[in-house]
């Protein structure tokens, strides 16, 4: 079934990539996280960990709600150990933000999803060149 013309996209047109959960590791994290413009916030998890598993379940939703504005990320904190010890992550479920790769704040422990949301409201709407943001805790 041919759509028409008017609904059909251009010729050529590309759809932007889909919002998702960007999988970090120690090659990636200058790319991916510190390199990057804008806000990212980086999950560090752990598969046995199920305050983790509870966060990191929010994280597609929250890829969707705020694509285009903030990037999500996570890593893994078993396979990539150097990535936490880097960021003195001592508890998971962490949640590190980022603007222009510049640490703003972090989320530690078991957090709803409105809570999360708010906080990455609230990165957007800081000043760029502020130097930390209060996520609560």
């Amino acid at each position: 079934m041919t759509l028409p013309i008017a609904v059909q996209p251009p010729r050529g047109y590309v759809p932007p990539p889909a919002a998702q959960v960007v999988e970090v590791c120690e090659d990636s994290l200058q790319e991916l996280v510190l390199d990057a413009p804008g806000i990212v916030a980086l999950h560090f998890d752990a598969p046995w960990s199920k305050r983790s598993q509870e966060v990191g379940a929010s994280l597609p939703e929250l890829a969707r709600e705020f694509h285009r504005r903030v990037r999500v990320a996570r890593v893994d904190i078993d396979v990539y150990p150097s990535v936490a010890n880097l960021y003195r992550v001592i508890d998971i479920p962490t949640i590190v933000l980022f603007r222009d790769g510049v640490e703003l704040g972090r989320l530690v422990g078991l957090r709803p999803y409105a809570q999360l949301a708010i906080a990455l409201e609230t990165a957007i709407a800081s000043p760029p060149g502020a130097e930390s943001m209060r996520c609560g805790g």
